[in-house]
């Protein structure tokens, strides 16, 4: 296990809730169960009873604030709150229109994502230039692997 896994999910979920609109997030987040897997290759990922599994990519930040890690929470938090159907339609249709077949699916939630870090840049002025940064990271990514989103994030 990492050392300061509890620790440091507890500080990103504080973050969360210290943000004006995202108590509820928090609240939920308090109640789901979030475990760490060393040996995940994405930063994070649900499972359909809606255990959020952390990987170490979603650990490793610069910064004294993980809003890097809060921000991965909300989007993981996002998936628990989707129609499950919702991954075999995405599926499906990226099957049939030839594109990726997790776009419908995940899109979504990396709104969610960067709205809430926006909306924390909004409230912690002195984090928005690394918050930037981090949409900035997050939108490339998105955009790397699930191709154009269906509108602007």
């Amino acid at each position: 296990m990492f050392p300061e896994f509890e620790k440091l999910i507890s500080e990103a979920v504080d973050l969360v809730d210290s943000v004006p609109g995202y108590r509820t997030i928090a609240g939920r987040l308090r109640r789901l169960r979030i475990d760490y897997l060393p040996s995940l290759p994405d930063r994070a990922h649900t499972t359909m009873r809606s255990q959020i599994i952390v990987g170490p990519k979603a650990l490793l930040e610069s910064d004294k604030i993980p809003f890097s890690l809060a921000g991965t929470l909300v989007h993981e938090e996002f998936h628990t709150r989707q129609n499950p159907f919702l991954k075999t339609a995405s599926f499906w249709t990226g099957v049939a229109t030839r594109s990726n077949v997790m776009a419908r699916y995940e899109w979504p939630a990396y709104r969610a994502q960067t709205s809430f870090l926006r909306a924390l840049a909004h409230a912690r002025p002195n984090l928005t230039e690394a918050i930037d940064r981090e949409i900035n990271a997050i939108v490339d990514s998105a955009h790397l692997y699930y191709g154009r989103p269906p509108e602007e994030l």
